[in-house]
């Protein structure tokens, strides 16, 4: 069983790298390739497109994982019923901003872009959205199904191509800014030639139509979606505060951070999307008591990782905005120190939500999430106003603080389990060992990947004394991919 987590869990985890991978060599290729003015362009349609298909999207992920996901595993014959009935509403919202783009181009293209030279780029858009939602859509049947090797897949014939078709038809025709948003559309349409592809040869579930009452996923939908749209909205309401209290350059500024923390969360060993399809797979079958070994064992290994990288954040700040930026950004590091004790939180808010998620509990969760909003957007109009672009990093801080503190105690009900306190005292106590000598090791050695390489061997080496009779099976396990034996008997 633990073998089988591991893997799919691995597979998830797929997903988030090919992003972050993809990101990188864009950003580190096509700056060279193109002038400022134009990749920032380029950044547009890519983001633009993102953006847009996320709000089409509506609440269709969670809603899929859940509500779908339930129907496949119990085969109760529903599953056609409700996959037709979210692909209606996913159709509507789509047509409606697709053709928004398409028909009305130049206003858009000159109110983003600021030039309406820039039309044929909003209109790609448009088209962009369309296709990729055929990706995702067939994504989230997966995710349902909980078989993450073909969502993966999907994903890494997306990212892969994004970079190596502009690529090529640089080399073939020269670089210029049309040139790679082709290449960028014909890897779109590859990636939505390949899901339909995996959906009709891989896909191996009845969708027959069995009509049935849609109350249950018409309500689930609702506040799913609501939940989806005012996560956009959370995710920038403080940075337009800060540009509208303090200017563009601090809003740079937290970008910088903030994208650092975004980053080392993505690449947590525990990915929520699987950890939310195992727990609605678990509900089905009634497996009370593995759901809850499996939240406490996410709790677990959750804080292993991120506590000690919340440390270390905290302690390198300012190496890893110079290792990744010039020195015009530096600033920035004060921001990300504010920001490091956020990543913990950030996790364990993600786990937290997948349980009311997964037990249907959407009224209550959009509840606590919309107190939230409210508090953390009041004081984020004091905190940013007064102090900028601390103020925004303390007011994220205090959105992840206050969500995780309303949302902890109702899923250790749910689940019926207790916080286990040496899951936290444990990687707290191994970090601040970690933390003294990365202080004097700080200015000792130069190379920040050396820096971070040294803090990740030995703070292997502290926990080993910490290990118990758990630690050691998982590691049994993940040797047992790379067919070694074990370690530990």
């Amino acid at each position: 069983m633990m073998k089988k987590l591991i893997e799919q869990n691995i597979y998830a985890l797929v997903t988030p790298a090919t992003v972050l991978i993809s990101g990188l060599v864009t950003s580190l290729l096509f700056t060279r390739l193109l002038n400022r003015t134009d990749f920032g362009v380029f950044t547009t349609l890519i983001s633009f497109t993102l953006l847009f298909t996320g709000i089409s999207d509506l609440g269709l992920a969670n809603t899929f994982i859940k509500i779908v996901g339930e129907s496949f595993h119990s085969k109760d014959g529903r599953a056609g019923f409700y996959v037709r009935y979210l692909l209606k509403w996913k159709l509507a919202a789509l047509v409606l901003i697709s053709l928004m783009l398409i028909i009305f181009p130049a206003p858009i293209s000159k109110f983003f872009l600021h030039d309406e030279k820039f039309t044929y780029i909003m209109e790609m858009t448009g088209f962009l959205t369309i296709l990729y939602s055929v990706s995702q859509f067939v994504v989230y049947l997966f995710m349902a199904l909980g078989r993450f090797e073909y969502s993966s897949m999907i994903s890494f014939v997306f990212n892969f191509s994004k970079v190596v078709f502009p690529v090529a038809l640089v080399l073939l025709f020269g670089s210029s800014l049309i040139t790679i948003v082709v290449g960028v559309m014909l890897a779109f349409l590859l990636a939505a030639i390949i899901s339909l592809l995996l959906f009709l040869f891989k896909f191996k579930e009845n969708l027959a139509y069995k009509p049935t009452k849609n109350s249950a996923i018409s309500s689930f939908f609702f506040y799913s979606t609501i939940l989806s749209l005012a996560s956009l909205l959370s995710g920038n309401i403080d940075s337009v505060m800060l540009n509208y209290f303090r200017g563009p350059d601090e809003l740079a500024l937290f970008t910088v951070s903030s994208s650092v923390i975004f980053l080392i969360v993505s690449v947590l060993p525990l990915s929520s999307t699987f950890l939310l399809s195992t727990l609605v797979q678990m509900e089905t079958k009634k497996e009370t008591e593995l759901q809850s070994r499996v939240f406490d064992r996410s709790i677990k290994y959750g804080l292993l990782a991120s506590i000690p990288l919340s440390f270390l954040v905290y302690l390198t700040a300012n190496r890893i905005v110079l290792f990744l930026w010039p020195q015009s950004y530096l600033l920035a590091g004060q921001s990300l120190r504010a920001l490091s004790p956020i990543i913990p939180f950030m996790f364990l808010n993600g786990i937290c939500a997948n349980v009311f998620i997964s037990k249907g509990k959407m009224k209550e969760l959009t509840t606590i999430m919309f107190v939230t909003y409210m508090v953390t957007w009041l004081a984020g109009l004091y905190l940013i106003s007064q102090y900028g672009l601390i103020g925004t990093s303390l007011t994220f801080l205090l959105w992840q603080m206050f969500q995780f503190i309303l949302t902890i105690v109702p899923s250790l009900k749910m689940l019926k389990v207790k916080f286990n306190s040496m899951h936290l005292i444990k990687p707290t106590l191994a970090s601040l060992v970690i933390a003294i000598l990365i202080t004097l090791l700080n200015t000792a050695v130069s190379s920040t990947l050396l820096l971070f390489l040294i803090a990740g061997v030995l703070f292997c080496i502290v926990y080993l004394p910490l290990l118990d009779a758990d630690d050691k099976r998982l590691i049994n396990a993940l040797l047992s991919f790379v067919k070694l034996g074990p370690l530990f008997r």
